[in-house]
């Protein structure tokens, strides 16, 4: 057992860049202590080797999410593997960025009224987030405007040039939400950017749960991985963690945006599935780019 440990402790590691080994040899070596300690602690049958690795696991998938999700350099950005097995903290993560925008809009109040602040929270939100999902979003406006067959859209969506129809689906919706975020009141901006951001990434998990691969993209991979008995409870669990939080934060409204958001991500699903034959890694970021601006435009009337 007391092998199998040391061996465990090694592996993991081995795994940690170099900017993150510091604090995370400091917290193996308060952890381990010292042999003779870990021999006296661990008993035949003890399972302690293996929640230890646990734990260390799920720290790595939540890293791997936050990684994913906005520009912090943290987790193994290459693995999407790593992302599906910790996608019940889409939510998390999204309150998170949520919280970030809503903090710049509470400052922006003082400085500035109107659009602006709701400009201001936008763009935070969207440099956090690396841009990424609002890259999806003009694509699939392309694909969309596009009349062709679906092999022909998908091939529009990876064209690296923005088409009229992935502009005008942009402005139309960032300036809708920057309007939405703007008439929010001062006292709960933050509140309701933090649960908005939290059921709009959940709205991602419930349709790559959902969908169908129309490609071997991002897309394909986390429709094909969210399948069956393991892909139903994870996305039970954000599921499960997004309706807590938005409930927390915005009491019986943020219930019922959870229920609409789970709504406008069945719309999108069924344009995609319709238009494109299935799910593509941009349908899933424009989805929760959408689901944000329609439960802004939902929610923010409070």
């Amino acid at each position: 057992m007391l092998m199998e440990y040391r061996e465990e402790v090694k592996v993991y590691r081995s795994r940690y860049t170099p900017w993150k080994a510091d604090w995370k040899n400091r917290l193996l070596s308060r952890i381990t202590v010292s042999d003779e300690v870990v021999e006296k602690a661990i008993q035949p049958g003890d399972d302690v080797p293996l929640i230890f690795g646990r734990c260390l696991t799920m720290m790595d998938k939540l890293a791997s999410v936050v990684g994913f999700l906005t520009i912090i350099p943290a987790g193994n950005k290459g693995s999407l593997k790593e992302v599906v097995e910790g996608i019940y903290f889409f939510p998390l993560v999204g309150m998170f960025i949520g919280l970030i925008g809503g903090l710049t809009a509470f400052l922006a109040a003082g400085y500035s009224a109107g659009i602006l602040r709701g400009l201001a929270a936008l763009a935070a939100i969207t440099l956090i987030s690396g841009g990424h999902h609002a890259d999806g979003l003009l694509d699939l406006g392309d694909a969309f405007m596009h009349q062709a067959s679906k092999a022909d859209r998908i091939r529009v969506m990876r064209d690296s040039r923005i088409g009229a129809g992935g502009f005008l689906l942009g402005f139309f919706l960032y300036t809708l939400t920057a309007v939405a975020i703007a008439n929010v009141e001062k006292a709960r901006v933050v509140e309701t950017l933090a649960a908005v951001e939290a059921l709009s990434k959940n709205s991602m998990v419930f349709t790559g749960f959902m969908g169908s691969p129309a490609s071997n993209g991002a897309g394909g991979f986390f429709a094909e991985n969210l399948k069956g008995k393991t892909g139903l409870i994870k996305v039970a669990a954000a599921s499960a963690l997004s309706f807590t939080l938005s409930s927390f934060l915005m009491g019986w409204l943020g219930a019922l945006l959870f229920i609409f958001s789970l709504i406008v991500s069945v719309a999108v699903l069924q344009c995609s599935q319709r238009l494109l034959g299935g799910l593509t890694g941009d349908v899933l970021g424009a989805v929760g780019e959408i689901t944000r601006g329609a439960l802004i435009l939902a929610g923010g009337w409070r």
